[in-house]
Formats: C-alpha cells, sequence, structure tokens
C-alpha cells in the first residue's frame, strides 16, 4: 500500500457514518472500512489516497467528531511499510494491492506511448523536392526606351460634360439674364 492510510476513531454508528461522509467529501479519498471495536460502541474509519488529501479527510472528521463529543482518537500513516494490510481486513489488502497494480498498468501504458511517439518522429517524412531552374539573363527580354526615341507627350484629356458646372445666371435689377 504506497498510499497514506487514515484512522479516526469515533462513539457510535451514527457518528461513523456523519463522519465519514464529512471525510469522503473534504477531500479525495476512498473510505475502505468500518470496524467495530470490542465494547464502548467505538468505530473506526479507515481510508485511503494521497497523503495531503487523507490529512484533511482525518481533519475534517474529526473536527466534526470533537463538536458532537464523539471523538475517540485519529491517526495518519503517511507511507505505510508494505504488509500493513495484512493486519487490516483481507479485503483492503486486495484492493491495495488491485489499485497499486492499476496505477503500475497505467505507468507502463504512458511510457510505451511517449515511445512510440518518440519513434514515429524519427520516421523521415518524404517530400518531393521542387527544383527552379535558373533564368538566364540573356532570356529576360525588357523593352527599354532607346536613346534615340524621344519620349511620347502626355495628352491632356478633355473635361467631360458632367464635369463642367453651369455657373448661376445672375440676374440684375431689371431682372435680365447675366452671364
Amino acid at each position: 500500500m504506497k498510499q497514506a492510510l487514515g484512522m479516526l476513531e469515533v462513539r457510535g454508528l451514527c457518528a461513523a457514518i456523519t463522519v465519514g461522509d464529512a471525510m469522503a467529501k473534504a477531500a479525495q479519498v476512498h473510505i475502505r472500512q468500518k470496524t467495530r471495536a470490542k465494547g464502548n460502541g467505538w468505530i473506526t474509519i479507515l481510508v485511503t489516497g494521497e497523503v495531503s488529501a487523507v490529512q484533511a479527510a482525518v481533519q475534517a472528521g474529526s473536527t466534526i467528531a470533537r463538536e458532537y463529543e464523539w471523538f475517540v482518537s485519529e491517526k495518519v500513516i503517511p507511507r505505510p511499510a508494505y504488509g500493513i494490510e495484512d493486519i487490516l481486513d483481507p479485503d483492503i489488502a486486495d484492493i491495495a494491492k488491485k489499485e497499486e497494480e492499476k496505477r503500475e498498468a497505467e505507468a507502463r501504458a504512458k511510457a510505451e506511448a511517449a515511445k512510440a511517439a518518440e519513434e514515429k518522429a524519427k520516421i523521415p517524412v518524404k517530400t518531393e523536392e521542387v527544383k527552379a531552374e535558373a533564368v538566364k539573363p540573356e532570356t529576360i527580354k525588357a523593352e527599354a526606351p532607346k536613346a534615340s526615341q524621344k519620349p511620347k507627350p502626355v495628352q491632356k484629356k478633355a473635361p467631360s460634360k458632367a464635369s463642367q458646372k453651369t455657373a448661376p445666371k445672375q440676374q440684375d435689377k431689371k431682372g435680365d439674364n447675366k452671364k
């Protein structure tokens, strides 16, 4: 079991359910089991997950348990030694082993995908080469004006009728039109 193990012991089943709910909602942990102690109605809730998540969950559960005076004890084991799961319920040991195998399989799959991507990057891509033909200066025909020729004069266009505006006619005092 490479993940952290958190334990919170409370008085009574109702307290255990309430505290377990708060722990699961406080952080990303898995509630593994609840175990009854002999006498006094004490129940221990076991959670697993990442170290920080387990610490946050146990702290949240502990706070609620203390508020209602259900609290007995708490403990977080950050990285339990191999074999600790044998002390716990056998179902927990099986679940922990399956989770470990799942993480190892995911790590192998990621490594294989990275290797495949690396190999794919090494494969050369075939492209067609296009050769540009060199242009010789003799083949370029530019028509430059000869020195003996005079440039043609630019002719001005006559204004069009639309552009010509007639000046408004002015009338003199007598009523005759003037231009």
